[in-house]
């Protein structure tokens, strides 16, 4: 009788630091899964801001595209009406001072 005691003693001992064990890794893996989850949603709003970002890098390099055509364009027109000036000024030139000469 006294030998089933202790072994029952014993079963129930080691069946409480087994319960104490698994509630311990159960208290660990809920702890783990809820960093987990602040970790997901971090990494979700880095994807949203690095979508947003790409879709604004393209506009802007789309921008920067049609800013340096119209650079391109306002010189040409510079250069157009620059040479407009100076045929203007040669034929006045021209007018007043050659014609009257010859």
């Amino acid at each position: 009788d006294g030998k089933a005691l202790a072994t029952s003693n014993e079963v129930s001992e080691s069946l409480t630091r087994m319960r104490q064990v698994m509630a311990a890794n159960v208290a660990r893996t809920a702890q783990t899964s809820t960093v987990l989850e602040a970790s997901s949603q971090v990494l979700r709003a880095t994807d949203a801001e690095s979508k947003s970002i790409d879709s604004r890098m393209g506009r802007a390099r789309a921008l920067l595209v049609r800013i340096g055509r119209r650079n391109c364009t306002d010189f040409v027109l510079l250069l157009f009406g620059l040479l407009i000036f100076v045929l203007v000024v040669l034929y006045i030139a021209k007018r007043r001072v050659y014609d009257r000469i010859f």
